[in-house]
């Protein structure tokens, strides 16, 4: 999971309210301590979450996003599949060692799942 430097430090310079791209039918939102990205279709997510090393990278990508004040949230068609940094904590995953990470929306992780392990 690769997310440019430069998109990190750009919300630092949002003091109110949010910036949007569009990216084909993609989203990504820039709020000022808050990065959304809004996939809607399937390729994109593969190509973001399609990859051997996808633990480790989430990891290391939460503790950037933590160090530096700010959360970064993966949607599927509108409903959360995870948030990394800090507004993100679950206990569950914290007993596994695996900090400032969040799963989202139950249903929508199982639909990804099923849909993931066809390809």
């Amino acid at each position: 999971m690769f997310i440019p430097t430069q998109l990190l430090q750009a919300t630092s310079l949002i003091k109110e309210g949010a910036l949007e791209i569009e990216i084909g039918s993609n989203l990504v939102r820039l709020e000022k301590d808050l990065i959304q990205l809004n996939i809607s279709d399937t390729e994109s997510l593969r190509m973001l979450l399609d990859r051997e090393d996808i633990l480790r990278q989430m990891m290391h990508t939460s503790e950037e996003f933590s160090r530096a004040g700010k959360t970064l949230e993966i949607k599927y068609r509108n409903s959360r599949i995870v948030r990394l940094g800090a507004k993100a904590d679950s206990l569950m995953l914290q007993l596994l060692g695996i900090d400032h990470v969040t799963m989202g929306n139950p249903v929508t992780m199982y639909r990804f799942l099923r849909m993931w392990g066809k390809s």
